[in-house]
């Protein structure tokens, strides 16, 4: 997300999601180019791009786009990516991502993320004391950060 948000000179930073998504196909067509790569990660983000373009981005072409349900690195762009544009604020955008099925718990993960990164915080659900080991889950995503760091 650093490297999406970020700016080259003359550029104006736009954190809006369509623009950070077209950014992203713009730069995997550069890369690319410069490593003399197939251009697998922008044929698959093309469909994605134009649709965002023509406003006409919906699920079906989400998942028309990554027919491995995102078990395919690529593939996990678009669902991530794509599904972030339908709905961009957390928990909305999880559950955006998490039904269009496929490795789902990683695209849920990239997407949260996302949200977070554009967003500045996270608005848990009413519900979330609910969640079943809460108190588990938070004591080791804690210790992963620390070990991150």
């Amino acid at each position: 997300m650093s490297r999406l948000l970020a700016t080259r000179k003359g550029e104006p930073r736009s954190s809006a999601p369509k623009d950070i998504i077209l950014k992203a196909h713009t730069d995997a067509l550069e890369y690319e180019r410069r490593l003399d790569a197939e251009p697998v990660t922008s044929r698959i983000l093309g469909p994605i791009a134009a649709a965002i373009e023509s406003n006409t981005l919906a699920r079906e072409g989400i998942l028309a786009a990554s027919p491995r349900g995102g078990f395919y690195a690529p593939e996990t762009l678009v669902m991530a990516y794509g599904s972030f544009l339908l709905e961009d604020r957390f928990p909305e955008s999880v559950f955006r991502a998490v039904e269009l099925g496929g490795d789902s718990d990683s695209i849920g993960s990239i997407v949260a993320t996302m949200s977070a990164f554009l967003h500045g915080e996270l608005k848990f659900p009413a519900d979330y004391e609910k969640v079943f080991a809460r108190e588990r889950l938070e004591r080791i995503s804690k210790r992963f950060a620390s070990a991150a760091r």
